[in-house]
């Protein structure tokens, strides 16, 4: 495509991106790509049409695209990192988070970005807890464990495999869960209150009243810790 002819199509694209015909504009971005396969700003406004469309996944290699030419470019980071958390590879949005910092990205985007990488989108939680609900152990451990992989410091991931252990009566492994839960999650009222309902059910009356207690230490208003406190008082009395 000669230079001219390329410039007018590219004049075109933007006026029919500013007017809102997206359709237009993107074949014409599209022809722009096929004379100049690294152009920033056609493969930039397709990246943008795609995460419109709702599919991050194919807004990615353009988003790559875009980075492999102007890496010192913070935004553009933010935006391969978003779309690839969007997609659910959260494994290569971390490994894009972490190569950020050799290009300057700033301290805060960084703190940012790692903070909403670290935190697993409604939906995502809501299906677990449906998983959950409708008693399917094994599926409900399957869904837990994956949580677990893409979000070990979420709570909920860890409760859900505790408590379907438990509900499955394979209490010695909902023990284990439930003691590295309190220890990945020490002041987290509720994993100790759960350690100290599968202690109860081992008849371990002495853990299960230190959990207790240790999880109204934290929430002194937990009602569900003062009941299983006083059920390991008793056991012990008997």
């Amino acid at each position: 495509m000669a230079s001219s002819v390329l410039q007018h199509t590219l004049y075109l694209a933007e006026h029919h991106w500013r007017s809102r015909r997206l359709t237009a504009a993107a074949k014409l971005y599209q022809q722009v790509l096929r004379s100049l396969p690294m152009h920033a700003l056609a493969h930039s406004r397709l990246a943008s049409l795609q995460l419109q469309a709702g599919h991050p996944h194919l807004a990615v290699p353009h988003l790559e695209k875009v980075l492999q030419g102007q890496p010192a470019l913070p935004q553009h980071w933010v935006r391969l990192v978003r779309a690839l958390q969007q997609a659910g590879d959260l494994e290569r949005a971390r490994a894009c988070l972490d190569q950020s910092q050799q290009f300057g990205l700033p301290e805060h985007a960084i703190a940012q970005l790692a903070h909403s990488l670290s935190q697993p989108p409604d939906e995502r939680q809501h299906a677990l807890l449906a998983t959950y609900q409708k008693g399917h152990h094994l599926t409900t451990e399957i869904a837990a464990r994956l949580f677990m992989d893409d979000f070990p410091d979420h709570p909920l991931g860890w409760q859900v495999l505790g408590a379907v252990l438990h509900d499955a009566g394979r209490l010695e492994d909902a023990l284990a869960v439930k003691l590295q839960t309190v220890e990945q999650l020490p002041q987290d009222a509720n994993a100790h209150n759960n350690l100290a309902c599968t202690q109860l059910a081992l008849k371990d009356y002495a853990g299960a009243l230190k959990s207790a207690q240790a999880a109204l230490a934290i929430d002194p208003a937990h009602a569900s810790a003062k009941l299983h406190e006083a059920q390991a008082l008793k056991g012990m009395k008997a």
